[in-house]
């Protein structure tokens, strides 16, 4: 993630949205038809990288991390199974120009000649370790934004002069050698396990310059490829393909991401493990389905957030919300993730903290992201929804979700026709609008397998309905 000056992003209402109409009382209706009998992917889960809060939640004392750690991976809460731990290259000492909240990372390593320091990332070692305790299941990746200062061109682990790309022609089995004995280790004696490791992050990006604000390095094509190439090699030597696989390229935007995976070679695709991209901006989703499919590889949303949306509040809320369809549904993601679970701003966090009084509180978004985390669980699988909402059923088949998204300012009429499955039961309601937070409401019975509901203006509604197909 990079913030860069704003431009305003208009909301479209009409993407893929079923054309609303008027009865005869002037009231708004829609239909939204479930299909099961379309099937898409199936889902692996939801999750949140550990920048930067993890760097300063983890030495804030066992009572906050438990309360964040449980729930973001407990079940009954957002129900998250997707962690990104961020390997920090370190910057150089001399330097004082990284964000205060957690962005100046500590490397591992400080020197070429130095040993490991294993100790000197101890607070988001705390807080992986913690995550992992309330859920030993889940994904748990590893990703670098720079390497170490030392290894790269302008001795800066924010970037280059001008953006340009920064590690050492020299350095990059260095790096590569770096980043694998950092997975060993955690597998070895933290008792976590990388199944993914993504060595670089937003890399066609020009924003990554000398003494900014986090860490950050720019990779060309070719040596996307080259890096890729060096830390597969480093994998296989240390024996650490058995678990762990390369993930690429966590593009900022989608058609970045279509552009560097159609440019890749067939023998660098046969190195990853998955597509990962970030879903900041982009319309070319359908495409990297597409490229997805072509390439027998799982799309993976790997970060998210409202970079250059200046709504404010519910609206800023509202539109993620609404991003999370569009990814699941146009662009077959497995995986959706948040950039930021803690921020200093309800706009990025799902809590806000205050660093100097080490306090933080659930903001609204926390709610919205559980109307989707947790009901949409591991290994349900997407199915055919008309409208602004997204639909999925679990492995038995005997549970279907509706998730319905209104991001206007009117309410109206939502008709779920039913009709293709073969029984259904009464929903179950959960509700987060302006006054609400995940609020059960009354359980609603088909008619003729057809749910009549009023959807409020300006929220996110989940329907849980027992099915027979």
């Amino acid at each position: 993630m990079k913030e860069f000056k704003s431009r305003i992003i208009l909301r479209c209402v009409c993407f893929g949205f079923a054309i609303s109409v008027l009865n005869s009382s002037g009231s708004a209706q829609q239909t939204i038809v479930i299909q099961p009998g379309k099937k898409f992917q199936t889902i692996k889960g939801f999750g949140v990288s550990l920048c930067w809060w993890a760097n300063i939640m983890g030495g804030w004392g066992d009572s906050a991390m438990n309360v964040v750690t449980k729930d973001l991976a407990g079940k009954d809460e957002l129900n998250f199974n997707y962690f990104r731990f961020n390997i920090g290259g370190g910057d150089d000492p001399a330097h004082h120009h990284m964000r205060k909240d957690g962005g100046a990372m500590p490397g591992y390593k400080i020197s070429p000649g130095g040993a490991y320091n294993w100790l000197a990332d101890s607070n988001q070692i705390r807080i992986v370790k913690k995550l992992h305790a309330v859920r030993p299941d889940a994904i748990y990746e590893a990703f670098s934004n720079s390497p170490p200062y030392w290894m790269t061109i302008s001795g800066c682990a924010s970037g280059n002069k001008e953006g340009k790309e920064n590690l050492r022609e020299d350095a990059y089995g260095t790096f590569a050698d770096y980043l694998t004995e950092i997975v060993k280790h955690f597998k070895e004696h933290e008792g976590v396990t990388f199944s993914r490791l993504e060595p670089f992050n937003e890399p066609f990006s020009d924003w990554w310059k000398t003494e900014g604000g986090q860490e950050g390095c720019q990779f060309l094509q070719s040596n996307q490829e080259k890096l890729i190439d060096s830390v597969h090699h480093y994998l296989a030597v240390k024996g650490l393909l058995q678990y762990c696989s390369v993930s690429a390229m966590d593009a900022n935007t989608i058609d970045e991401a279509v552009t560097g995976i159609n440019n890749y070679s067939p023998a660098t695709m046969n190195k990853l493990s998955h597509i990962a991209t970030h879903s900041y901006s982009g319309t070319q989703r359908a495409a990297l389905n597409q490229l997805g499919k072509e390439n027998k590889k799982e799309v993976w949303q790997t970060e998210s957030g409202p970079l250059n949306i200046q709504l404010k509040g519910l609206d800023n809320y509202l539109t993620i919300a609404g991003r999370i369809i569009k990814d699941f549904k146009e662009m077959g993601a497995i995986i959706w993730s948040d950039w930021q679970a803690v921020s200093l701003d309800d706009g990025w966090g799902l809590w806000i903290y205050d660093i100097d009084k080490k306090v933080f509180n659930r903001k609204k978004p926390y709610y919205i992201r559980k109307q989707f985390s947790k009901y949409i669980q591991p290994g349900y699988t997407i199915i055919a929804s008309t409208g602004n909402s997204i639909a999925a059923i679990n492995k038995t088949a005997d549970e279907a979700v509706l998730i319905i998204v209104n991001e206007e300012d009117s309410q109206y009429t939502a008709n779920v026709d039913l009709t293709q499955f073969a029984e259904t039961g009464p929903a179950a309601i959960v509700r987060t609008s302006a006054t609400e937070d995940c609020n059960s409401l009354p359980k609603l019975m088909a008619k003729n397998k057809i749910i009549t509901y009023t959807v409020p203006q300006k929220s996110v509604t989940t329907f849980i309905i027992p099915v027979k197909l």
